[in-house]
């Protein structure tokens, strides 16, 4: 589902049977600008349709798409770089420099928001061998939450305990286990 998203008086949209995705001046209505959405390359990420945006992020908007992850500029809808991502498994989540998007049956990927680039490793979201329930991740400025039906695990961001100085915790101290009733 595409849902609205809203970045200091923009709101960029799309319609289930739409082929475009636009953004709207929230303060007088006045279209800014559409683009098709749908990643614009070669091969076979080419004309793969965005499913929905993962953020919005520096003044750069995240899609994320059937096969890919592409980057718009929010001042006037080009797309600045699409990245191959194979199956998406699930929600997205954004932080200031990178992207993780969960994957059918495999690791996430993590992309450098500044130019789409594959980073080797999570390591800046997720702590050291986590491991993740297959579906969505969301979070905030101190956590990470990855879920699925059955299943929320909690853990404090990487990129924060790192920059505190301290050295990460340890895998058991950083998950903590919700389980509900369908579980």
């Amino acid at each position: 589902v595409f849902l609205p998203l809203t970045d200091q008086g923009l709101v960029v949209s799309s319609a289930p049977d739409s082929d475009s995705v636009q953004c709207v001046d929230g303060r007088n209505g006045k279209v800014l600008w559409r683009v098709a959405n749908r990643a614009v390359v070669l091969g076979d990420t080419g004309g793969s349709r965005d499913l929905y945006p993962a953020g919005i992020v520096n003044g750069q908007l995240i899609l994320i798409g059937q096969h890919h992850c592409r980057c718009l500029d929010m001042r006037d809808g080009k797309q600045l770089w699409v990245t191959e991502i194979g199956d998406t498994g699930g929600t997205a989540i954004c932080g200031t420099d990178r992207c993780v998007i969960p994957q059918i049956g495999e690791q996430p990927v993590c992309l450098s928001l500044r130019d789409g680039v594959r980073l080797p490793d999570t390591a800046r979201f997720l702590p050291h061998r986590a491991r993740l329930p297959f579906g969505a991740f969301t979070g905030d400025a101190h956590s990470v939450y990855a879920s699925n039906p059955g299943v929320v695990v909690a853990f404090p961001r990487a990129d924060i305990v790192a920059s505190s100085g301290n050295s990460a915790p340890a895998e058991a101290d950083l998950n903590t286990i919700l389980r509900t009733a369908n579980a």
